[in-house]
């Protein structure tokens, strides 16, 4: 009885995830959410940023764009994609801090330690 129960919950659970549509990394910058996520895989938001900036111009620096404004330099062209170039500028500033900040907790398969495994890692290694 417990073994057709978990069969079946098992077969759910596998329609269920094949029958979700693949996500569009490309079309849309859905690694700025995935960063916030505490059960985003590292290496899809890795993924999906990269996706997202393969036919895109990065933006420059906050201190490039100031210095471009102030010279009356200031970029207001478009991406091919008609977004404003320095759109996600403080966006893609966070991603490199996440970047820096999770690299001591992701596991071979991707999975980043949650700041509750975090705390945990801590205390055994304070004892």
């Amino acid at each position: 009885m417990i073994l057709s129960l978990l069969v079946l919950c098992a077969r759910a659970y596998a329609q269920t995830s094949e029958s979700k549509p693949p996500v569009d990394y490309a079309a849309s910058p859905v690694w700025i959410t995935m960063m916030n996520d505490t059960n985003a895989n590292y290496f899809e938001v890795v993924k999906a940023y990269d996706a997202f900036w393969k036919d895109r111009v990065k933006p420059e620096s906050e201190e490039e764009m100031q210095d471009a404004a102030k010279s009356g330099h200031a970029d207001k062209d478009n991406d091919p994609h008609g977004a404003p170039l320095n759109q996600y500028a403080f966006e893609c500033k966070k991603y490199e801090h996440w970047l820096q900040e999770v690299q001591p907790y992701i596991q071979p398969n991707g999975h980043i330690l949650t700041p509750h495994e975090q705390l945990l890692l801590w205390q055994q290694h304070a004892h």
